[in-house]
């Protein structure tokens, strides 16, 4: 069954995410962040990204409530860099203060104050001052600190690991659960895994044909019978299917213009439910990591490819899963 969701041809200053994962056995647990549907949705600030206007964050709302008449739980993880808030036009603004009088509506993640690669900070105490900025925004605006669950612009600094990264997210936010596309490479996508460093669990992520600048659907790459396929018995249906556990980020813009966001992930679950007998819910992103390592323990060691140079540093690069595991 298809759905006609009305437009909103202005794009979203509120840099947002968001994400959405699954369970297991014949029920398959669809969480939506960076990010809820991440199957965690998260509307995320890339360049160019501008907030959505208070229609927009309505049919957000409208969304989520919708998708839990087919996903027990259902809920939209909203990932946010503070320093883009009220930096749009007049109505962008305003779509920013009503979602945050809806703050208690969604979940919650931190992503970097300014949308900056953590690789890019050289030093520890300086990605601690970037989320220190964050979770002052945060505390000011009442949007929860203690989801335990973060992701970092562009997946970086997760893996290949830097290790600064997860030691600011401890300190400052108390992380015990991140995601990324990346381990232990982005292609091909079945083989991607989960794994566990520094105490930190971090899930692995799929894509659901949806980008920063995928947002008209008559101009969606290849034709609109690209999108409706991969949704009806395709790859996105697929990849719920042989699952137990998804976690898609979508980015804020596919909820603004033709809300490719609502429209794939609505129809999806109308699909899964029309012909599977799969029970589709939405986890917390702390019990749905747990949940994730029960399923697959093996998992949990990382696999480096460690080489030693000369004065005993240790280089780090992606490994192949015939090496040797670093315990994390």
């Amino acid at each position: 069954m298809r759905v006609s969701l009305p437009l909103e041809p202005k794009r979203s200053s509120l840099k947002t995410y968001n994400s959405a994962a699954t369970a297991s056995g014949s029920t398959r647990t669809l969480t939506a962040y960076d990010g809820g549907v991440e199957a965690v949705l998260s509307p995320t600030a890339l360049g160019g990204q501008r907030p959505l206007t208070a229609l927009g964050q309505t049919a957000l709302l409208e969304t989520q409530t919708l998708l839990r008449t087919q996903v027990a739980n259902f809920t939209f993880n909203l990932g946010f860099s503070g320093k883009f808030y009220h930096t749009g036009t007049e109505e962008e603004d305003a779509g920013d203060d009503l979602l945050l009088r809806s703050v208690d509506e969604f979940w919650w993640f931190p992503h970097m104050w300014s949308h900056m690669q953590p690789h890019l900070f050289h030093n520890e105490s300086s990605l601690v001052e970037q989320m220190a900025l964050n979770k002052e925004f945060a505390l000011e605006h009442g949007i929860p600190v203690d989801m335990g669950y973060a992701v970092a612009p562009h997946h970086s600094g997760v893996y290949p690991v830097h290790g600064q990264l997860y030691a600011a997210w401890k300190q400052v936010w108390g992380i015990q659960v991140t995601s990324t596309e990346e381990y232990p490479h982005l292609k091909p996508a079945r083989h991607r895994r989960g794994f566990v460093h520094d105490g930190i669990m971090v899930l692995p992520r799929q894509t659901c044909g949806l980008f920063t600048h995928t947002i008209f659907y008559k101009e969606y790459p290849g034709g609109p019978q690209e999108l409706d396929k991969s949704i009806q018995g395709g790859e996105l249906f697929l990849t719920v299917l042989l699952n137990p556990i998804s976690i898609f980020m979508t980015h804020l813009s596919n909820y603004g213009n033709d809300r490719l966001g609502s429209y794939t992930f609505v129809n999806l679950a109308n699909f899964v439910q029309s012909w599977t007998n799969l029970r589709l819910q939405t986890l917390p992103p702390l019990q749905l990591a747990r949940k994730y390592f029960e399923l697959f323990p093996e998992q949990r060691d990382p696999l480096w490819q460690v080489t030693r140079a000369w004065g005993g540093g240790v280089n780090q690069g992606a490994g192949r899963e015939t090496m040797s595991a670093d315990r994390g």
